[in-house]
């Protein structure tokens, strides 16, 4: 445990003084602000804590799985609470001393709460991403819309990649309550309460 905890907190120290200075921030324009400016590292520190299995940085064998890159992209307020969003890249590398298979990896798309805590993760989407307003952008355009409170995003959230981006917001709708109905109580509710 102790040693697992030391490992995190030297991978977050590395990522700090080595790749962080590198890495862009998008969403907002390099010149503004950040009124959260270690947001990186806490998003960093939360991928190496999540205990995710796409997520965790590992060695097997005499190869290494690990974080190749982060960017933050933004954040969206929804309800009230601030939702960070980031653009991460894992490497699975090639066999130690050899060429054969080659090294790969795959993005992940990342949805964190304000306590930075991963709530929401998508893996093998689009990539180059950027965060204009609540909609997450590519070269290709619109991929999604954060805003989006359609009773279908709500429930199974959005296509990404090969897996589904979760809705990680409070007016999310359970299996349970989508097989009820039940969920459209809440929403009326919501709208008379205006929350």
């Amino acid at each position: 445990m102790a040693l697992s905890r030391f490992f995190s907190r030297l991978v977050v120290a590395a990522l700090a003084l080595f790749i962080m200075p590198a890495l862009p921030l998008r969403g907002e324009d390099a010149g503004d602000m950040l009124d959260e400016p270690g947001v990186l590292i806490k998003v960093a520190k939360a991928i190496g804590e999540s205990k995710i299995d796409f997520l965790t940085p590992r060695v097997s064998g005499n190869t290494s799985y690990h974080l190749r890159s982060l960017e933050y992209l933004g954040y969206v307020t929804r309800f009230g609470k601030r939702y960070y969003i980031a653009e991460a890249f894992f490497l699975r590398s090639s066999a130690k001393g050899k060429d054969s298979p080659p090294p790969r990896g795959h993005p992940a798309l990342l949805i964190l709460d304000a306590k930075c805590r991963i709530v929401s993760y998508g893996l093998d989407g689009d990539s180059d991403l950027r965060l204009e307003g609540t909609k997450l952008k590519s070269k290709d355009g619109t991929l999604l819309d954060f805003g989006d409170t359609d009773i279908r995003i709500r429930h199974s959230g959005w296509p990404w990649g090969g897996t589904q981006l979760g809705y990680p917001f409070e007016d999310g709708i359970t299996d349970k309550e989508w097989d009820s109905g039940s969920f459209r109580e809440k929403d009326k509710l919501r709208e008379k309460t205006g929350r």
